[in-house]
């Protein structure tokens, strides 16, 4: 596709970051929504029905520039989305999109990926709290 892969290992490290942090974040948003189902498949269910929809309305499969208004929102509000575009902007050579560079900085990737992994570890502490009660 063009994009070749930057030789920065500290953009390396920043995109562990960015995956570490999403990860604990979706972790902790799975483990509140296990807390609340007695069955694995139901859990399973859940879990399906709550991460395609962020896959899908986030800029992984195309450009923010490219989406209709309505979904470009969706994206913003999207924790996929600044990982992914962190991603891009870390560990790949600066590539342009249909003529501008990325439209998110990489500080608020960072940002919004650390908010979203404390989100995610608070809801499962609340949710573990109230199934101890």
């Amino acid at each position: 596709m063009g994009a070749k892969l930057s030789g920065n290992p500290l953009g390396w490290v920043g995109g562990l970051v960015l995956i570490a942090g999403y990860g604990i974040g979706f972790s902790g948003f799975a483990l509140a929504v296990a807390s609340s189902t007695d069955s694995s498949e139901g859990y399973h269910m859940m879990i399906f029905l709550l991460q395609l929809p962020l896959l899908f309305l986030s800029n992984s499969l195309y450009p923010l520039e490219t989406l209709p208004i309505w979904m470009r929102f969706g994206a913003y509000i999207n924790p996929t989305t600044y990982v992914v575009t962190g991603l891009r902007q870390i560990t790949l050579e600066p590539v342009t999109t249909m003529g501008t560079v990325a439209s998110i900085p990489l500080w608020l990737c960072f940002a919004v990926t650390i908010a979203f992994a404390t989100f995610g570890m608070n809801m499962a502490l609340n949710a573990f709290k109230k199934a101890i009660r």
